[in-house]
């Protein structure tokens, strides 16, 4: 029994120390892959406002041409 739960060396202490060992690789593969993701988030947000940014302009580029081109069919009238 004392080669099972020896304090120093005994087979649940060593895979207590395994398992704890584990869950910090884990704890760091799960920060890594927070970090990754909150990047990729950043990345998406600069790159939807700007898309947004360009569709705000062409969209004051046409109501500029619709304008224009109002006024040109009226005045040949």
């Amino acid at each position: 029994m004392d080669e099972l739960t020896d304090v120093v060396d005994g087979y649940f202490t060593s895979a207590n120390s395994d398992v704890e060992e584990n869950i910090a690789a884990l704890k760091e593969q799960m920060e890594k892959m927070e970090e990754r993701l909150n990047k990729k988030e950043e990345s998406l947000y600069r790159k939807f406002n700007a898309m947004e940014s360009a569709l705000s302009q062409l969209q004051s580029q046409s109501d500029t041409l619709t304008t224009l081109f109002s006024s040109l069919n009226s005045s040949s009238d």
